[in-house]
């Protein structure tokens, strides 16, 4: 349970918690970096994805630019969204429900902050490399080594930072949206050095690359990205509907399911490839004991929200977490699916996988991400959205977007499987057939990126409308002062 929930059969001693607002004027400065610094690389990443989707039924556009070739293009886009959007926003908001849930306030604000800062530095750093050409060829491990190290130090600051305020909280109780985050914030740091070191520092031989690139891969989406956005459900779902969770113990089981089972789904990726049989074997058994945390976590939203579901929806930040919890629990029941041999037969290395992703990034961890956005910044900022008309906006047009852009991913991939599986298969002629859908799919694109365009609109112009009042307040934060500050 969240805010309101009982915690279980241990006493412990009553220790006042803090009021919110001041916990969450005590998050700004670093989420403010942050939430701002992750919008503008998703809007990068997303202008990068629509060029290279451009690209898949238009290959002349763009030619004559070496940075801008497909290769370059595709893989830079994916470390925006991932590490910039990603990562970067999900530690912004693990930070405030940690404090929240904790009610204390956030410490060691000028260290994340240079930690922010120095995530940010490495990933452009980074994203150059790849359009240079200096990629290392391993999925969402292209940036170069400098980049990888400056990012993992960084890390390594806010872990710390995190781990610390989490243990000096007030509120010794523990919810299970801290489960989720305390997981998170151990898996990325486990499954990123584990990957640079058998990828790039001592890396491994032959076929294992491949293994250890999938592992990791299928480790970020399906255990560090789901314990984000379930965190982000199951810290909203009641605050918003003002009602307790309806099973802790449901909770739980679904947390624990997840953590031992969605760590051996990557091999599914590599099935009949050439790797020890029982590998891709385990995975497909691992995907589908997946229905049983699927259906725990559904069962418990479902069953905290019955009766309210249209009320859940009738707020902005409802709205974005309704669609991101349908999102998981269609990307979760495609996982299992695409994993079953037979049907991989048709969809492995076409665009279904894509699609599947995708919809984990964008429907799933996106959704989730921005509807905590329209909830803290207002609170950390103590202004309004300037412009609530495109918050509604924005949820439309990024619902519609990732619509297309899921069912032209996954149909495409499965008439492209369809057809490359015949034995008088013209490749060109099968690529050709996906055009249509690649095409819907860019459209699908082309929304997002409108969406976010007005998203960050709306966040800059927040920003600058606070700070005559941040000012305000560390003028009388200096002298003593106390005065009645100006909110919206």
């Amino acid at each position: 349970m969240n805010g309101t929930a009982s915690t279980g059969t241990t006493p412990t001693i009553a220790v006042e918690r803090l009021p919110a607002r001041d916990i969450d004027l005590s998050c700004r400065p670093p989420l403010m970096l942050y939430f701002g610094a992750g919008l503008v690389w998703l809007f990068l990443g997303t202008l990068l994805a629509l060029i290279a989707s451009i690209k898949l039924h238009g290959p002349g556009f763009l030619a004559n630019t070496p940075w801008l070739t497909f290769g370059r293009v595709d893989p830079a886009a994916a470390n925006c969204v991932v590490y910039g959007f990603g990562v970067q926003v999900s530690l912004g908001v693990l930070l405030w429900m940690m404090c929240r849930l904790g009610g204390m306030r956030l410490l060691f604000q000028p260290a994340l902050c240079v930690a922010g800062f120095l995530w940010n530095l490495a990933l452009a750093g980074g994203i150059v490399g790849i359009l240079a050409g200096w990629s290392t060829g391993y999925e969402w491990l292209e940036m170069p080594h400098f980049a990888a190290v400056l990012m993992l130090v960084a890390y390594g600051l806010v872990g710390v930072c995190a781990i610390t305020n989490f243990h000096l909280r007030r509120e010794r109780a523990l919810y299970p949206s801290q489960w989720y985050i305390l997981g998170a914030l151990f898996w990325f740091a486990w499954i990123f050095s584990a990957a640079y070191l058998m990828l790039i520092l001592a890396p491994v031989r032959g076929a294992f690359q491949a293994v250890v690139n999938a592992w990791y891969v299928s480790n970020l989406t399906d255990l560090w990205f789901a314990s984000v956005g379930t965190a982000i459900i199951y810290y909203f779902v009641p605050k918003l509907l003002n009602r307790p969770l309806y099973s802790r113990s449901l909770a739980a089981f679904g947390f624990w399911t997840l953590a031992f089972l969605a760590q051996w789904l990557g091999m599914t990726r590599l099935t009949s490839g050439p790797v020890p049989a029982w590998m891709p074997s385990v995975s497909t058994a691992a995907a589908g004991l997946m229905l049983v945390p699927l259906i725990s976590v559904a069962m418990n939203w479902y069953l905290t929200c019955e009766g309210r579901t249209s009320l859940l929806r009738q707020t902005d930040t409802g709205r974005f977490v309704w669609f991101a919890a349908i999102s998981y629990v269609v990307a979760t029941f495609a996982q299992i699916v695409l994993s079953n041999r037979t049907v991989a037969e048709v969809t492995q290395f076409t665009y279904a996988e894509v699609g599947r992703i995708t919809l984990v990034l964008h429907g799933f961890l996106g959704m989730a991400l921005f509807g905590a956005l329209y909830y803290i910044v207002p609170r950390i900022t103590e202004f309004q959205w300037p412009a609530l008309k495109h918050v509604r906006l924005h949820f439309t047009l990024y619902a519609v977007g990732v619509a297309l852009l899921v069912f032209g991913l996954f149909g495409g991939g499965i008439l492209q499987g369809l057809r490359m599986n015949q034995s008088t298969a013209d490749f060109v002629a099968v690529i050709k057939s996906t055009v249509p859908f690649i095409g819907i799919s860019t459209l699908g694109l082309l929304l997002l990126l409108v969406g976010q365009a007005l998203a960050l609109k709306n966040f800059f112009t927040l920003a600058h409308r606070s700070n005559e009042h941040v000012r305000a307040y560390a003028i009388d934060f200096i002298t003593g002062r106390e005065t009645v500050r100006r909110t919206t």
